[in-house]
């Protein structure tokens, strides 16, 4: 692992514990803004949420997490676990790499769902459980490097190359 990726998994790291609302002042919150990379974050602003999806932009998607009930609507086991590819953005890494979106919407649990596109299970050979594990691997990976993302498409395993760009950058204001 080179310096970089270690710094960037560090940030990373950084940044859930700020979610959590933990400091290293004895278990008390912090009054002030804990700061976590080129913007600051106060205890509890960023959720797990945010740094999804801070992670998933990096790549040019949208995805949902693959439950028991998506997995057994779209002809999986209901064990499978990956992240179900919603929406390509255009222009992105993840249209260049050929991943493939959802197209035909069904309702599972009274939310909708697009059905009929790739299930992301693995990243760089590390699986993919979630949006959380996605976005983790997105945010340590160097700019410019090649990647491997293995999906599930119509039921088969499939490996395509990615390259992600630069990190996005905070606006100072």
């Amino acid at each position: 692992m080179t310096m970089n990726r270690i710094k960037a998994f560090v940030l990373v790291l950084l940044a859930l514990v700020s979610m959590a609302g933990l400091s290293a002042c004895a278990g008390e919150e912090l009054d002030a803004p804990l700061e976590t990379g080129p913007e600051a974050v106060a205890p509890g602003e960023q959720d797990e949420d945010a740094l999804m999806a801070e992670g998933v932009d990096r790549l040019g998607i949208e995805g949902l997490n693959l439950t028991p009930e998506i997995a057994q609507a779209v002809d999986l086991p209901a064990d499978q676990n990956g992240v179900l590819v919603q929406r390509v953005m255009p222009a992105s890494p993840a249209e260049e790499a050929g991943l493939r979106a959802g197209e035909q919407a069904i309702t599972v649990e009274g939310k909708e769902v697009l059905t009929g596109g790739d299930v992301i299970v693995g990243f760089a050979d590390q699986q993919v459980d979630s949006l959380l594990d996605l976005s983790s691997y997105l945010l340590v990976t160097e700019p410019n490097e090649r990647q491997t993302l293995t999906v599930l498409r119509n039921g088969e395993v499939t490996v395509l190359e990615v390259e992600l760009g630069d990190l996005p950058r905070v606006e100072d204001e």
